[in-house]
């Protein structure tokens, strides 16, 4: 029998995804343009990979830049759920509750005090109410700050 072959990318997994782990997640990003980018925030010697990604009908596959390939079946339980099986086994992505819109970029927030940053959306509500691609708002506009200040 001839496994399925996904096409495009199911609109349903575009986002961020967290698997939780002991310390932190790791964080899978899944672009409509059919590429992804993971990362662990474990500090757990995984290291991050980009590459692309394809997602339909139940089956899914990835392809990472530096040759590693991945496929399986998943299945979307919606609201915020992601769950995936491969050669590896299964698991449970789930979608953290972020914060989509910063209307106000990170480095013209920057020179604003702290108060005002945070009513702009560059704060978080514990543990995860907030987050902008499975992080602390705030570390954009740290980013800014480190960049202008090097």
């Amino acid at each position: 029998m001839k496994a399925l072959q996904p096409h495009g990318v199911d609109p349903n997994l575009v986002g961020t995804w967290q698997l939780p782990l002991k310390n932190s997640p790791w964080v899978l990003t899944i672009n409509a343009d059919g590429t992804y980018a993971f990362r662990s925030d474990a500090h757990d010697g995984v290291q991050a990979h980009a590459g692309s990604f394809a997602a339909s009908n139940g089956a899914w596959t990835m392809k990472a830049k530096t040759g590693y390939a991945g496929s399986g079946n998943y299945l979307y339980q919606a609201p915020n759920i992601f769950l995936a099986t491969s050669q590896l086994g299964a698991v449970s992505w789930l979608r953290p509750v972020e914060n989509h819109v910063l209307v106000v970029p990170p480095a013209a927030a920057a020179g604003l005090p702290e108060r005002l940053q945070e009513l702009l959306g560059y704060n978080i509500h514990p543990p995860f109410i907030g987050y902008v691609d499975g992080r602390h708002p705030r570390k954009l506009i740290d980013e800014v700050e480190a960049v202008v200040g090097a």
